[in-house]
Parts: structure tokens; C-alpha cells; sequence
């Protein structure tokens, strides 16, 4: 699926049972076709009790995820190929975080991929453990699948991607009218090249 420069998404949280089909076709794609990590091991009881983050481009298809447990463990962080690189990850983990932290949690922790690393350091993740292999099963290309547990602090800001937070109005007017607006219902996003 080819991605034109001035594409745009939006990410949204939802929860398993209203978003189950758009979230097993991500994490299918990357996960299980791309990455040959067995279904069994993807799909568990969490997915039903988190909080998942899901990407969508502008026609709705699905292209990115994240979920929050109830500890405060992101995980299953997911961009399908043609989407990588555009913001679509920096816009879920930091609705995946701002969620983590309106709720309450001090901290959140990840798993990461060990080539994964940067990515979640420029959010203000750090390396506090051991690498270690997701289930004893080698990665394509490097042999082991090495993942880093990583922790952050939810009181410190994040670095926001260049996404602007859609409002819906709690009356039912639009934004900007009379009427108190609620919280960000969505984050909209517009992709940006990296070079």
C-alpha cells in the first residue's frame, strides 16, 4: 500500500471488543506475517483488560497499535511497513503514555526490540534490565529476538508528535461555539518525511 507525502492518520483509544478485527489485522501483519512470531504467542487475556491505541490512516484503514495494561506495561507496539517512519509510533506511545498517566500510573514500562531502543529513548526511556527473547523465539535477520524492559516516569512531558488533538464538544456543538469541550477524543496527524 503506498503511502503519497501528504498522507494523514489519526490514533484513537479503544477497546478490544469494539476494535479486536482493525487491531489482529496490525499486529497479523507485522507480528505473525513479517516478524514469524507464532500465533500463540500473540494473542493472550491482556488484550481484553488493556487499553489499546490505534492508529487509522484517512480512509480508515488500520495501521498501527499499542496497549496499556493495567500495571502500566505498553506493549505490542506495531506499524505496518508502509506507515513506519511517518509518526504513526511517536503518536501511539504518547497517547499510550498520556492515557497511562491520566489514569493515575507513576510509571510506565515497555519491552522493547533492541534495535527499537532510540525510538523509545528520545521519549525518555531507559534501559533497566537484561535483554532477553520474547517467548525463546529468533528474530529474521539477527537470529535472537532481544527485547529491553524499559521504564519512564508518566510526571515528565513527552515529546509530542506533530499531531493536533481532535475535541469533541460535551453539548454536542462544535468546537469553538458555546459549550464546554471534553477531553481529546482523537489525535489527528499529518506524516511527516524523515530524511
Amino acid at each position: 500500500m503506498p503511502v503519497d507525502d501528504d498522507a494523514r492518520f489519526h490514533v484513537r483509544l479503544v477497546d478490544w471488543t469494539d476494535a479486536a478485527e482493525a487491531l489482529r489485522a496490525v499486529r497479523t501483519a507485522v507480528f505473525i506475517v513479517e516478524q514469524r512470531i507464532p500465533a500463540n504467542l500473540e494473542w493472550d487475556a491482556d488484550d481484553a483488560r488493556s487499553v489499546h491505541a490505534l492508529a487509522a490512516a484517512a480512509g480508515g484503514a488500520p495501521i498501527g497499535c499499542g496497549r496499556l495494561l493495567p500495571d502500566g506495561h505498553i506493549g505490542r507496539m506495531a506499524v505496518v511497513a508502509p506507515w513506519r517512519r511517518r509518526g504513526v509510533g511517536a503518536a501511539l506511545l504518547a497517547r499510550l503514555v498520556d492515557a497511562a498517566r491520566a489514569r493515575g500510573d507513576a510509571r510506565v514500562v515497555l519491552n522493547a526490540q533492541t534495535q527499537a531502543m532510540p525510538f523509545y529513548a528520545a521519549f525518555g526511556f531507559a534501559p533497566v534490565g537484561a535483554p532477553f527473547r520474547r517467548g525463546g523465539h529468533p528474530a529474521p535477520g539477527d537470529g535472537a529476538r532481544a527485547a529491553l524492559i524499559s521504564a519512564r516516569q508518566t510526571s515528565r512531558r513527552s515529546p509530542r508528535p506533530a499531531c493536533r488533538p481532535r475535541r469533541r464538544s460535551a453539548r454536542g456543538t462544535p468546537p469553538g461555539r458555546r459549550g464546554r469541550r471534553s477531553a481529546p477524543s482523537s489525535t489527528a496527524c499529518r506524516s511527516g518525511r524523515r530524511r
